[in-house]
């Protein structure tokens, strides 16, 4: 059975932070199960060194990127879900996984091989019109 812990990344330069589903691999190894909201530094399906209090503390294999997204978020919340089931499914058609924080803010694990280039593509051909907040490696 999967040992499934929480891990946390400090904020760059900040207070604060934030906390991730992780397995752990060994007592200084976990792969991340979701995408952070508060930071690029690490994503889904990363392996990453934590230390005995489960805080990242490097990332030792790098299998995506983290990128945001923005899309104008609708009234109603069965609207809000049908709006996000949209986006959700667009980017499954790319092989990319999303994860919504709040209505008309998302995060996306940009798999390696998709350049800035492709991802910008995707977020364009998607039906609802979103905006990639970022498109630096």
């Amino acid at each position: 059975m999967a040992d499934f812990i929480k891990v946390h990344i400090a904020r760059p330069g900040g207070p604060g932070g934030e906390s991730l589903w992780a397995t752990r691999i060994n007592a200084t190894s976990a792969k991340l199960d979701n995408i952070p909201f508060g930071t690029e530094e690490c994503t889904l399906g990363d392996v990453v060194e934590i230390d005995s209090r489960n805080e990242i503390i490097g990332v030792i294999e790098r299998v995506a990127r983290t990128r945001h997204g923005t899309y104008k978020k609708v009234n109603g919340k069965d609207a809000q879900q049908t709006q996000w089931d949209k986006v959700r499914h667009h980017f499954e058609r790319y092989d990319v996984h999303c994860e919504s924080a709040v209505p008309g803010f998302f995060a996306v694990a940009v798999p390696n091989d998709v350049s800035n280039e492709q991802l910008t593509f995707i977020f364009g051909a998607c039906a609802v019109p979103l905006t990639l907040l970022r498109t630096t490696p």
